[in-house]
């Protein structure tokens, strides 16, 4: 027999081997290992291209510590240091490095002292690019402070309340029509018998036909309920109530139901209605990570790697060998299908491609994937595949569009003249309803500034209280008249807010 024909036993592994090397060298991943005097040992080309300024065809030897943000080089530094000391022990990371293109870019992740490791003998840095992640939670943020202050500066009382009942939030609004402080109305629930309602044949209205409670066992919107409420100093309150589900629990069922009650009392007493608007408002955060696959040309999965039962729920083993087709959408396969042959084609290179797959509890999970084509490549032979969880993106992103939508619905609709001014008094947006109003065209407000429709003998305490508001005040009211384009005066109260931004 010849000896080329014996086996060594070796073959698998080292193949293995080559195959997992390959995958690491191609990845998007941001990984190192850095020695205890913190020269790079290894960078990934990401790392290389992210933490150097290189290409990442370029192989970093020696550190780039002018890349570091000046404020965070120290607390870097500090967290190398602790790191060489706690051995096999995570030490979390944040910091900010210079991109290639000049900006900052956001980093997490940890430092690992494997120096032990005979492996690796090196401080393992892994970290991730939180960079669009940390600026969409900041936008949500602000975009939820704004809506706030928007909801609080509503006449309309708005009251939020969680599964049970429990009342969680209230606007002034509310306070005001309740007739009660707010520390009253949070310990309560929205069944609660203090909060005495009834309809107006004068009978009570028991807790399971409260708006609240029918929104929140059936899931549906109550629209324009006329209710009262008999307040503490024994006057009764009329309002139009408006209930909906504004955030559901993860099987299904309401959690967080908004109800907006409109003082209706001077419309009921002469046997009219009134119609209100709504307002929502909802906030999810998590995290993401990365997961790596190998597909071959038949789209069959040959290798999988990284978070995959944190992402898809999956053990490896469960979904290597399987058609990959079978965990996408059916909405997304045509789109899939058109970037794995742009993939394979000789020029082919494709952008990233979003897409949702399969969890193993049956649920899809949005993921953005990147192929590269190493079919000739004979240590991997296949398409390799970056999958990346956007879930967490995909909803502050859809999250954003709501709430903006909702702002813009409640702008452009509301039955009351609204406006926004810049700290000279200028117009420069008005809804359909000022126009209205004072019957000018929205092109003509916007060549004025409040100070140009103001009553002269209102003028010098409508500039006074504006000045004041932007000198340190948050808002304030004001009844003044208001110049309308035929020459008469009309008498209006005025809810001016200010709206600031991070400075």
């Amino acid at each position: 027999m010849n000896d080329d024909s014996v086996p060594t036993g070796r073959e698998p592994n080292a193949l293995a081997t080559r195959r997992l090397a390959a995958l690491v060298a191609r990845s998007r991943a941001l990984t190192g290992v850095i020695a205890a005097d913190g020269t790079p040992l290894y960078l990934s080309p990401a790392a290389v291209e992210l933490h150097t300024g290189r290409p990442s065809s370029e192989i970093a030897t020696e550190p780039r510590t002018d890349l570091i943000h000046p404020d965070d080089f120290e607390a870097l530094a500090h967290s190398f240091g602790v790191s060489g000391d706690r051995p096999g022990e995570a030490i979390p990371v944040r910091y900010r490095t210079r991109h290639t293109d000049g900006s900052w870019r956001i980093i997490e992740g940890t430092y690992t002292n494997l120096l032990a490791d005979p492996d690796i003998a090196g401080i393992v840095l892994d970290v991730d690019d939180v960079t669009d992640r940390t600026n969409a939670q900041k936008a949500l943020l602000a975009s939820e402070a704004r809506h706030r202050k928007v909801v609080d500066s509503l006449a309309e009382a708005i009251i939020l309340s969680r599964d049970g009942g429990q009342i969680v939030q209230c606007n002034p609004a509310a306070v005001e029509l309740l007739g009660v402080s707010d520390d009253v109305i949070l310990q309560r629930t929205s069944q609660d018998e203090h909060f005495e309602l009834i309809r107006r044949d004068g009978t009570l209205i028991e807790g399971a036909d409260r708006p609240a409670t029918k929104t929140r066992v059936t899931g549906l919107p109550c629209r324009d309920v006329v209710m009262g409420v008999r307040r503490p100093d024994g006057t009764c309150r009329w309002m139009s109530a408006n209930s909906v589900v504004i955030e559901f629990h993860p099987d299904g069922r309401p959690d967080l139901v908004a109800v907006s009650l409109s003082d209706i009392t001077a419309l009921v007493e002469s046997t009219a209605e009134m119609e209100q608007n709504e307002q929502r408002f909802r906030t999810l955060i998590a995290k993401s990570s990365d997961l790596v696959a190998v597909v071959g040309p038949d789209l069959r999965i040959e290798y999988l790697g990284g978070a995959v039962e944190a992402i898809l729920g999956y053990r490896v083993d469960e979904l290597v060998g399987r058609d990959a087709t079978e965990l996408i959408h059916p909405d997304d396969l045509d789109r899939a299908l058109e970037s794995v042959a742009a993939t394979l084609s000789p020029e082919g290179e494709p952008d990233p491609l979003e897409l949702r797959l399969l969890h193993r509890l049956g649920h899809w999970v949005d993921l953005e994937a990147l192929g590269t084509n190493l079919t000739d490549d004979p240590l991997v032979n296949g398409i390799a595949v970056n999958l990346r969880d956007i879930s967490e993106r995909r909803r502050i992103e859809e999250t954003l569009r709501e709430a903006q939508g909702r702002f813009e619905e409640a702008f452009e609709h509301a039955p009351i003249g609204m406006a926004m001014t810049g700290p000279d008094g200028r117009f420069f947006r008005v809804n359909p309803a000022f126009c209205g109003m004072l019957e000018y065209a929205k092109d003509e407000l916007l060549e004025m500034s409040f100070s140009d429709l103001t009553h002269p003998d209102d003028l010098d305490r409508s500039i006074d209280m504006h000045t004041r508001a932007y000198s340190g005040g948050d808002s304030y009211v004001l009844d003044k008249r208001y110049l309308r384009k035929q020459g008469d005066w009309i008498w209006c109260r005025v809810h001016v807010t200010i709206v600031r931004d991070a400075d």
